[in-house]
C-alpha cells in the first residue's frame, strides 16, 4: 500500500506552500520540521514557505529549517498581508503543475487530518479542492493564475472563501472530500476563522547599501515608496551583511524602529543557503499615488521587497574584491528606473560602479536618473549618466562603456533601466568568478515579470535562462573583440562566438534567480516575445532574428581569434555586406558601412601601413601632400594587404573609397609625422583618434573634429564648426604634426582644404 502512495506522489507533482502568518515557538518548529519531513519521506513532495517576517521564526529558527533541508525557498513578505499573494508568486515560480496552499497553524493543529488529506489528493482528478476543515486550498497550475490576489484586510479564511468562490464555476469538489469535510456551506465555515493579526511591517535592505545612502535614519527621510508604503512607515529595517555568522536569536524586546542585521548566507553540510532580496508584485494602491513630498521632491515608486532563501551550493569567500561595472541603458523607460537604480545602489557587494546611458530618450528619464544620483552619499563618484544625441542600441552602449572602463580586470553586468536585480547579485557573481576562474563569465536565470513585477510564465518556466543575466570579465574584448554594432540579437552573437573561440565552459549557468526583466511590450525582445491576452504568460517566435542567426553562424564558420579582433572593433567598425538587408530593426546608423581611416602621409613606411590596416584602419599613403591630389601614386591598404594601387592621385583613391567601398567615416590628415610609426603600439595619434571617433558617433556630429596636441604632448580632441576650416588652419595644424578628422562632409571640405 505504501509503495502505491509513494508511486501516486511522484505521478503527482504535488508543491506544499506553507504559510506562516504567526510567530512559531521553538517547540511548534520542532514539530512543524518533524511532520514535513515525514511527509516528504512519504510522498517525495515538494515543499517552500512564504512567512510575514522575520519576527515569526527568528534567526535561530531559520538555522534550523535551513539546515533539515525540507524547504526548496522560503519567502518573508515583511508584512502579513501579503503572505497569500507571495504563496500563490512563489508557487508559480516553484514551476509545479499541482500545489497545496496550507496555513501552518492548521498543519500544527490538525496533523492526523492533513495526513488524511494528502492521501486523499493522490487520487484527484480535479482542478481545485478546498479542504476547509485543514485550512488547505488544493489548486492545478492552470488554476494558479486565476487565484484572486490577498488584498489588505484580508485573513486566510476570507480569501480561501473568496478563491473557493471564484472557482467555484471550473473547479470540483471530489464526492469522497466532500463527504468527509464539508458539513456547512463554505461562508459559514470561513466565518468561524479569525484574520491575522496585524505585525510590524520590515524592510529588507543591505548594510552596503544602507552606506551608500547615508545610512537608516537618511533612507527613512528619503521620498522612496517601496509598493504601497513610503519608506519613513516601515516599523522595521533588516540589513544582509555578509561579512556576519548566523546570529542565535533576533533580539525579541528591540523597538520597532531598530535596525537590525541579518546573515546574508547559511553554511549547511549540504551547501550555502543564501538570504537575498528580490522586487515582488503590489498593486498600486486605490488612492491616488503622490508625485511628490511636502518639500516637493520627487517620490520613486519602488517595487515592494520581499527576502528570499534559497540554496547556491556554494560556500564563499569573504574576501572578494572584484570590481564590478553595471551597463545600464536606457531608452523611454522613465517609469521603471528607480527601481533598478535602487537594485544597484543596494547591491551587497562592495565595490560597485553604474553606467547609466540614455539613448535619445524623449521622455523625463534624464531628469530621473540625476534626481535618484543624488538621493546617494557620493552617488556621482560612481553612478555615471551619459546621453546619446542619437539612437544607438543597448549593444553600443556595452561597447562604450567596456571601452571607457580601462581596467580589464573589472566584471561587467548587464542592468538595463527596466530590469531589477536581486541584492546580492554582484556578490554571488563576483564570487562564482573567482571559484571558476576557468570561466570568462557566467549566466544566472531571470525572471520576467509585467509593469507591477507579478512574473510571467514563458512556456512552463518562470525562472529560466536569460542572456540578460551575463557578466563577463572586462578582459574578454581583448580575446574575441566587442558585441556587434547592431540594435537586436548581439548577445546571442556574442554568447555564441565567446563559446566558439574559448570553449563550451565560458560561460557556465547557475542555476538561480538574480534578475527581475520588466515586459511592458516596448522591450527590446519585443520582436519575439508576446504576452497572452488575459493572462500572465508569454509566447515566442524567434523568425525575426532568424536571417541574423543564420548570417552570424555563416561567419562563425571561418572565426578564429585573430579574425574576430579585427571583425568586432569599437568604436570603429562596419556591418558586412550581407547584413544590409537586416534593415533598420537590426542596423545602426553610421555602422552601415566602414568607419574607414584615410591617412595621408609621406614618410610613413609600408610595414607600418600594413600593421594599422591589419587593426581596421584602412589607410591611404600618398607620394607628396602638394601633389597628391591630380597626381601621384596612391596605395589603399586593408586588413587584407594592398586592396587598391594606382599613379591617378588622391582624388581618385578617395572617389574609389566613397563610392563603392562606401565610405562615410573620418578622414586623418597628417604631414611629416614621425610619430605615426609609435601608432601601432598604440602610440598617442592612435590613442586620441579612437576618443573621436566616439565622441562623433554619441553625438552625430557632422562637423568637423581636431585632436590638437597641447604644451604637454597630449592629445585633445576638439568639435571645431566647418566655417572655422581653412587652407591656412589645416597648413598650420599638418606643420604642427596635428591631426584633422571629419565626417560626411569630407567629399566636400577635401578638395578645397588640399
Amino acid at each position: 500500500m505504501n509503495g502505491d502512495i509513494r508511486e501516486l506522489g511522484a505521478k503527482h507533482d504535488l508543491h506544499i506552500v506553507l504559510l506562516i502568518n504567526q510567530a512559531l515557538q521553538e517547540s511548534e518548529q520542532s514539530r512543524l520540521i518533524t511532520q514535513l519531513y515525514a511527509i516528504k519521506k512519504r510522498f517525495g513532495y515538494t515543499v517552500s514557505a512564504v512567512a510575514s517576517g522575520i519576527w515569526t521564526v527568528d534567526m535561530a529558527g531559520i538555522k534550523g529549517i535551513v539546515e533539515s533541508g525540507i524547504f526548496d525557498a522560503i519567502y518573508f513578505s515583511g508584512d502579513s498581508v501579503y503572505v497569500i499573494r507571495d504563496g500563490i508568486t512563489s508557487a508559480r515560480r516553484a514551476g509545479r503543475q499541482k500545489n497545496l496552499f496550507i496555513c501552518v497553524d492548521h498543519l500544527l493543529r490538525k496533523p492526523v487530518q492533513s495526513l488524511r488529506a494528502l492521501v486523499e489528493l493522490q487520487g484527484v482528478r480535479h482542478d481545485a479542492v478546498w479542504l476547509p476543515a485543514v485550512a488547505a486550498l488544493y489548486c492545478h497550475g492552470k488554476l494558479l493564475d486565476s487565484l484572486p490576489r490577498c488584498i489588505p484586510g484580508d485573513g486566510w479564511a476570507t480569501w480561501l472563501d473568496r478563491a473557493w468562490s471564484l472557482l467555484l464555476g471550473t473547479a470540483l469538489l471530489p464526492m469522497v472530500l466532500g463527504a468527509k469535510w464539508v458539513g456547512e456551506t463554505l461562508r459559514q465555515k470561513a466565518g468561524a476563522q479569525s484574520n491575522p493579526v496585524t505585525v510590524p511591517t520590515e524592510l529588507y535592505v543591505s548594510t552596503t547599501g544602507l552606506a551608500r545612502f547615508g545610512g537608516e535614519a537618511r533612507l527613512r527621510g528619503l521620498p522612496l515608496r517601496f509598493g504601497e508604503q513610503l519608506v519613513a512607515n516601515y516599523r522595521r529595517v533588516l540589513a544582509l551583511d555578509n561579512n556576519l555568522d548566523v546570529r542565535s536569536t533576533l533580539p525579541a524586546a528591540a523597538p520597532d524602529d531598530a535596525l537590525l542585521a541579518l546573515p546574508g548566507w547559511i553554511a549547511t553540510p549540504e551547501g550555502c543557503y543564501l538570504l537575498d532580496i528580490v522586487p515582488a508584485d503590489s498593486d498600486p494602491s486605490d488612492e491616488p499615488r503622490l508625485s511628490a513630498c511636502e518639500d516637493g521632491r520627487r517620490v520613486f515608486n519602488l517595487p515592494r521587497q520581499i527576502l528570499q532563501i534559497r540554496r547556491v551550493g556554494l560556500l564563499p569567500k569573504r574576501d572578494v574584491k572584484t570590481r564590478l561595472v553595471f551597463i545600464s541603458s536606457n531608452f523611454e523607460k522613465e517609469t521603471f528606473i528607480a527601481a533598478g537604480l535602487y537594485a544597484i545602489a543596494m547591491q551587497s557587494h562592495p565595490e560597485v560602479e553604474v553606467s547609466f546611458t540614455d539613448d535619445a530618450s524623449t521622455d523625463d528619464s534624464v531628469t530621473i536618473a540625476k534626481q535618484f544620483v543624488e538621493l546617494l552619499v557620493n552617488g556621482s563618484d560612481h553612478f555615471k549618466i551619459s546621453v546619446n544625441d542619437i539612437n544607438r542600441g543597448t549593444y553600443w552602449i556595452r561597447n562604450e562603456c567596456i571601452y571607457s572602463t580601462a581596467d580589464s580586470d573589472a566584471v561587467f553586468l548587464v542592468n538595463d533601466s527596466d530590469d531589477v536585480s536581486s541584492l546580492q547579485r554582484g556578490w554571488l557573481q563576483a564570487h562564482w568568478l573567482v571559484a571558476e576562474p576557468q570561466a570568462s563569465g557566467c549566466f544566472m536565470d531571470i525572471v520576467r515579470v509585467d509593469e507591477n513585477y507579478t512574473p510571467l510564465r514563458l512556456d512552463t518556466e518562470i525562472e529560466r535562462y536569460g542572456t540578460a543575466s551575463l557578466s563577463f570579465r572586462g578582459s574578454l574584448v581583448g580575446e574575441v573583440g566587442y558585441f556587434e554594432n547592431i540594435k537586436r540579437n548581439a548577445d546571442t552573437e556574442y554568447i555564441e562566438r565567446v563559446k566558439l573561440l574559448k570553449g563550451k565552459g565560458a560561460f557556465p549557468w547557475h542555476r538561480y534567480p538574480c534578475l527581475f526583466q520588466v515586459f511592458d511590450g516596448s522591450n527590446i525582445t519585443s520582436d519575439i516575445y508576446q504576452r497572452e491576452v488575459g493572462s500572465n504568460s508569454l509566447v515566442v517566435n524567434n523568425a525575426s532574428r532568424m536571417q541574423h542567426m543564420l548570417l552570424f553562424r555563416r561567419q562563425h564558420q571561418s572565426m578564429n581569434t585573430k579574425k574576430a579582433l579585427t571583425t568586432y572593433t569599437f568604436p570603429q567598425s562596419g556591418i558586412s555586406a550581407d547584413h544590409l538587408p537586416l534593415g533598420e530593426q537590426f542596423l545602426i546608423d553610421g555602422y552601415r558601412s566602414t568607419d574607414a581611416i584615410a591617412i595621408l602621409t609621406t614618410t610613413v613606411n609600408e610595414a607600418t601601413c600594413r600593421m594599422l590596416a591589419a587593426g581596421s584602419v584602412p589607410v591611404l599613403k600618398v607620394r607628396a601632400i602638394n601633389e597628391a591630389w591630380e597626381r601621384g601614386e596612391v596605395h589603399i591598404y586593408g586588413d587584407k594587404g594592398v586592396l587598391f594601387k594606382s599613379d591617378l592621385g588622391t582624388a581618385c583613391a578617395l572617389s574609389h573609397l566613397m563610392g563603392p567601398m562606401g565610405f562615410r567615416g573620418f578622414l586623418l590628415i597628417c604631414g611629416e609625422l614621425p610619430r605615426m610609426l609609435l601608432a601601432t603600439e598604440p602610440g598617442p595619434v592612435i590613442q586620441a583618434l579612437f576618443p573621436a571617433i566616439l565622441l562623433s558617433k554619441r553625438r552625430a556630429d557632422m562637423n568637423p573634429i581636431l585632436i590638437q596636441e597641447d604644451d604637454h604632448d597630449e592629445m585633445k580632441v576638439l568639435p571645431i564648426p566647418v566655417e572655422g576650416l581653412s587652407r591656412k588652419t589645416v597648413a598650420q595644424h599638418i606643420r604642427h604634426n596635428s591631426v584633422l578628422l571629419h565626417t560626411d562632409r569630407l567629399g566636400s571640405l577635401v578638395p578645397s582644404l588640399l
